[in-house]
């Protein structure tokens, strides 16, 4: 059995912006020499997270939807190598009808014996309604309020009727506020305004009491170590990692595992590489945020054609999100504008939204891949901020007509719009990283309409 410091902390609110709350909170607490681990309930890429930045740790993922009970105390327990405290961070279930379809952090509290810090947003919130207190509640954390005189009225609302003490407010910032909106998904906010966001949480920040709080967190028992990845082969495999600003949205478990296996990772930038690195089996083009950086892409020739030769020769490439759509023909933004992409897949990508929308989604497969078990359903969550227009034959790998576009793929070129958590589907794991790609039949085609 082991014990480790831990908390979460949820919004409970359908639309409450608390990001700023969280920032504030992860930076205080790095600057009080503690080694922080964050964790999301949800295996969907988190917008603007500093983790990296503020602890220079990676955030991990502890989804009850997609992990079993096991999977989720091993992953935490990997993920507390050298840390003093765990941040678990999602919504709670007071406002979702269905919990258990979109990583419950209810779920994740309940099997990892973890107290809960409901997050609230003063803007939300007025005199008459409160919204409805999480089960099991240890404390609570307020955001956006207009000055001390207004975070005390509500923690003396507050306290009587929920039952658990206030911990501390962060103050209303309207640059911050207009920060939510324009800065892209996939970058971090600059360290300074995290400093500012934890100077202004500081003076109202009970630190001692949330620490006593994660110090009642119950013991768990070990984990055993999970099977080692085999591919009965003398061979390695060598992976290609698309990794520069453009695309960076990768899970950390996933590219731990492969290699621990003995798969070699090898990154190259889409932006600034004329050729992805020799000896590569399989090219993985994880998601990000390319909104400014498209026309680089566009303009990057050479790696385009170093892409699609390897295709040509049979090589296995695997994309997701905006690695997908940079594998078309060409993307169309939001304004309008298109640009030339890579073309190895017949299609348009469209871009619907700024932002990436996450779907939680459970596909079947109507055949096999190099990649896909037709007999194995997978969960992911969906960026349907991409839509995706055809051109010409490509292979869809889903089943039913309304996934007949989420996974697409021509020859060994597989592109989907899910993000998926390969780390804990380790059929799909194993197909990822093996050696020599396993045959299969060729799917049904789908070809422009109209």
């Amino acid at each position: 059995m082991w014990r480790i410091p831990r908390l979460a902390v949820g919004t409970v609110q359908q639309s409450a912006r608390c990001q700023p709350l969280l920032w504030g909170l992860l930076t205080t607490l790095s600057q009080a020499g503690l080694a922080v681990q964050t964790f999301g309930s949800r295996a969907s890429f988190a917008a603007n997270d500093p983790s990296r930045t503020l602890t220079g740790r990676p955030r991990r993922y502890l989804d009850s939807w997609i992990m079993d009970s096991e999977q989720i105390a091993a992953n935490f327990q990997k993920g507390m190598t050298d840390c003093h405290l765990g941040l678990i961070d999602g919504s709670f279930a007071a406002f979702s009808n269905r919990p258990d379809l979109c990583g419950s952090l209810d779920l994740v509290c309940e099997q990892m014996s973890c107290p809960r810090i409901a997050a609230l947003d003063l803007a939300l919130m007025d005199g008459c309604r409160t919204p409805q207190r999480p089960e099991h509640l240890d404390g609570i954390l307020l955001s956006g309020a207009k000055g001390d005189q207004h975070a005390l009225a509500w923690q003396a609302t507050l306290e009587p009727l929920w039952g658990v003490p206030v911990l501390g407010w962060l103050p209303a910032s309207e640059p911050v506020d207009a920060l939510l909106d324009y800065l892209p998904a996939a970058q971090a906010p600059a360290r300074s305004i995290c400093l500012s966001l934890a100077n202004s949480l500081r003076p109202s920040l009970r630190m001692d009491a949330l620490l006593a709080i994660a110090e009642r967190a119950g013991t768990l028992p070990e984990t055993q170590p999970d099977d080692e990845l085999c591919w009965n082969s003398r061979r390695k495999t060598t992976v290609a990692i698309a990794m520069d600003e453009a695309f960076s949205d990768y899970f950390p478990e996933t590219l731990e595992q492969l290699e621990s296996a003995g798969v070699t990772l090898r990154d190259f930038s889409p932006l600034k590489d004329a050729a992805i690195p020799e000896g590569t089996d399989v090219v993985y083009l994880g998601g990000g945020a390319a909104d400014r950086f498209w026309p680089k892409l566009a303009a990057n020739h050479c790696l385009a054609q170093s892409l699609r030769c390897f295709a040509g020769r049979g090589g296995r490439v695997y994309a997701e999100g905006t690695g997908l759509a940079y594998l078309c023909r060409q993307v169309q933004l939001l304004d309008g504008s298109t640009q030339t992409m890579a073309g190895l897949l017949p299609a348009t990508a469209r871009q619907v939204a700024r932002r990436p929308v996450y779907e939680p989604l459970e596909i079947e497969f109507a055949t096999a891949s190099w990649l896909f078990d037709a007999q194995s359903p997978v969960r992911g969550y969906r960026d349907n901020s991409w839509q995706i227009e055809p051109h010409g034959p490509m292979l869809t790998y889903a089943r039913g007509e309304a996934h007949r576009l989420d996974v697409l793929g021509r020859g060994n070129v597989i592109g989907s719009r899910l993000a998926v958590h390969f780390a804990s589907q380790r059929s799909l794991l194993r197909r990822l990283g093996a050696p020599t790609p396993l045959r299969h039949f060729v799917p049904a085609m789908v070809e422009r309409k109209g």
